[in-house]
């Protein structure tokens, strides 16, 4: 049970992270597009900063989102 619960920890922290690495790169950087020569670089990419930057990017993406953004 311990197990299952670690790893649903590590898939929603990877899901936060994502979303908030694509968040800040499209609502703070301001990047439009991106060109890749692969899907595997695409996605490992994002995968990587997700789990490398996801402690810094998440809270920095909830406030921008509550806070700053106008949506």
């Amino acid at each position: 049970m311990k197990e299952i619960l670690l790893m649903l920890l590590i898939a929603l922290y990877l899901g936060f992270g994502y979303w908030a690495i694509q968040y800040i790169k499209v609502n703070i950087m301001g990047v439009t597009a991106e060109y890749y020569t692969d899907t595997i670089a695409f996605y490992g990419q994002r995968l990587m900063f997700a789990a490398m930057l996801g402690w810094v990017a998440i809270p920095i993406a909830f406030i921008h989102k509550t806070f700053i953004a106008k949506e």
